[in-house]
């Protein structure tokens, strides 16, 4: 029948809405079969989109070749390209004050295809390839800039809000400055869902700021535009589910991220939700399986996690699931393996950009310092001038939360020294400096190691039975995998 092309459309645009994702695959691909010549290109984008944004990366790749070439837009074909892309976008952007909407304007099809074609690559890219996915999200901005439609004005802003908050003070500044504008822009919207990127871009400010409460309140706002039924969008509430259990784990809620982790990984695998199912499983569902001490389990996990995923590149999936491997093997008390397997992986890590976001620099950074000095305490003391090193450029970016990392480093040279008082001072420090940024797990951790070389049996038995009270069923075990200088028992 005549009407057949559109109701097939219309069917794959209910899916999506309904959040099934892998029906909705097939319905994108079945509308496409069906359609005219003049509606395909719409109709290809679409599915490209919808490829990337439920994490089937290859087949979203092959898809938006075709969408970029038809706008004149290149894909960058290596990560150095992406960072050109990135440099040029963004010298561009600083060009000239950010101007209003074009209100009752008759925007040009081509041009918002071009808009929707960087949107589609640059949100699909941006949490699995990075530096790709950056540049076409600034692109996207440009263009939207320069376009003037309000609702893709304020998306645009509030995720390259997100993007350049990470490029620290001065980064901070731009990103308060572009979401500034979105919010100018807000009363142009004609959906509260329309808003959901000015409470992204707010969240990652806040929490490049290392400002945990503000932060997790961007987030909940998010999530209460994105999880209701009728605006239920999946990447966007994977993203904003992701960042909130990121929170989560920071402030030491871990009967949250032991609750909410099944819960949304299993939603996102029933769903048919790739991209949101491997986030999960490799940033959150192996550290629950370490907090119960299964760390076998926590393998198998990670094993099947990045089976199914893209391995045409190091992705930001693979840098999780290192960060987890490194763990792993640390808490089975094999610190010579941990440093060689994370030391090996920063080749991939520093490819594929991920060095250039600060806050991802920075737990990269202090993961690689903690797995050398568990190392250096192993009997490794070459080691030790790339833990000061280290430990060096997270002292300069300062602030309570860096502060308690590089105290609880300087605990475990001391340790390494044979210097038990020296420890416990610094451990005390890392206590009281994680306390203050909002850390608990963390601050509970370091007071039980300050605790066990005080020999203060009393204050021992009560961080111990407040970490297994928050989940951890190896808590001795676990405060020596993330604080080495310990045995575990």
């Amino acid at each position: 029948p005549e009407d057949q092309p559109r109701l097939l459309r219309r069917r794959a645009e209910l899916l999506v809405l309904a959040g099934r994702d892998a029906e909705a695959a097939a319905a994108w691909r079945a509308a496409l079969g069906a359609a005219p010549p003049e509606a395909r290109p719409e109709i290809e984008a679409a599915l490209a989109a919808h490829l990337l944004r439920t994490g089937f990366v290859d087949e979203g790749l092959v898809a938006i070749a075709p969408v970029l070439q038809r706008a004149g837009i290149p894909m960058p074909r290596s990560t150095t390209a992406a960072i050109a892309t990135i440099v040029a976008e963004d010298l561009r952007l600083r060009v000239g004050a950010l101007p209003g909407p074009a209100l009752g304007a008759a925007w040009p099809p081509g041009q918002i295809a071009r808009v929707d074609a960087c949107w589609a690559a640059g949100q699909g890219l941006v949490n699995v390839d990075m530096m790709r996915g950056f540049g076409f999200l600034l692109k996207h901005l440009r263009l939207a800039l320069a376009l003037g439609e309000p609702v893709r004005m304020v998306r645009g802003l509030g995720i390259a809000a997100m993007l350049v908050s990470s490029g620290g003070a001065a980064g901070l500044r731009r990103a308060e400055k572009l979401l500034a504008h979105a919010r100018g822009l807000r009363r142009h919207l004609a959906e509260p869902v329309d808003a959901l990127w000015i409470e992204i871009g707010e969240g990652m400010t806040s929490l490049s700021r290392f400002d945990w409460a503000p932060a997790q309140a961007a987030f909940a706002r998010a999530l209460a535009l994105v999880e209701p039924e009728g605006a239920r969008k999946g990447w966007e509430l994977g993203t904003c589910r992701y960042f909130a259990t990121l929170l989560a784990q920071t402030t030491g809620d871990l009967p949250r991220v032991m609750t909410d982790v099944p819960l949304w990984t299993q939603a996102a695998a029933d769903r048919g939700d790739r991209y949101t199912e491997t986030m999960f499983d490799t940033a959150f569902g192996a550290y629950c399986d370490l907090c119960a001490d299964a760390p076998e389990r926590a393998e198998l996990r990670l094993t099947r996690a990045l089976s199914r995923w893209s391995d045409r590149a190091f992705l930001f999936q693979h840098a999780n699931a290192l960060y987890l491997r490194a763990d792993l093997l640390a808490y089975q008390g094999r610190p010579r393996e941990a440093f060689a397997l994370f030391s090996e992986g920063m080749a991939g890590v520093e490819k594929a950009g991920l060095m250039r976001v600060e806050i991802l620099a920075l737990r990269i950074t202090e993961q690689l310092a903690r797995r050398a000095v568990a190392a250096v305490l192993a009997g490794e003391q070459g080691l030790r001038p790339l833990v000061l090193k280290r430990l060096a450029a997270l002292e300069r970016r300062g602030g309570p939360w860096m502060e308690g990392f590089t105290q609880a480093l300087r605990a475990s040279l001391a340790l390494a020294d044979a210097a038990p008082e020296a420890a416990a001072r610094h451990f005390g420090m890392a206590a009281e400096r994680f306390g203050a940024s909002g850390a608990r797990l963390h601050a509970t951790l370091a007071a039980l190691q300050q605790a066990r070389l005080c020999a203060d049996t009393a204050a021992e038995r009560a961080n111990e039975a407040a970490l297994r009270a928050q989940g951890l069923r190896e808590p001795k075990r676990f405060a020596a995998a993330l604080m080495p200088g310990l045995p575990p028992a």
